[in-house]
């Protein structure tokens, strides 16, 4: 799948990682901006255990995007790119059980489209 693939090279080009940090953590981390211990695993680690993650053999894990923790705009403090969820889709069942985020996918699949100027809102 084509934003698994650029998940990929984003890890193998150590501008993401796989994270295993609860929610109530994470949370406190980026407000406080202590960056997670899993932001040090090498790209071969984050990419062993993304696999897993695809596989549905790492459901604690998450992906995120390793951008700056001491920026002062908290939205680039190392975001989730995808997570886990293991409820059954309504059209694919149970194939997939790791999904991007909208911020990571939008991009990707506009790309693919040919959109220039996305129009969205809340």
């Amino acid at each position: 799948m084509i934003i698994f693939d650029h998940a990929r090279d984003l890890i193998k080009r150590g501008l993401a990682y796989v994270d295993n940090t609860d929610v109530k953590t994470m949370r406190l981390q980026r407000r406080d901006r202590i960056e997670s211990a899993c932001r040090t695993f090498t790209p071969e680690q984050n990419l062993e255990l993304f696999d897993k993650l695809l596989k549905g053999e790492a459901d604690e894990y998450c992906l995120r995007a390793k951008i700056d923790m001491n920026s002062n705009n908290g939205c680039m403090r190392d975001p989730v790119l995808g997570r886990t969820n293991r409820t059954p889709h309504q059209r694919t069942g149970k194939k997939y059980t790791f999904y991007p985020t909208y911020d990571f996918a939008c991009p990707i699949v506009d790309h693919l489209e040919g959109i220039t100027h996305a129009m969205r809102t809340n």
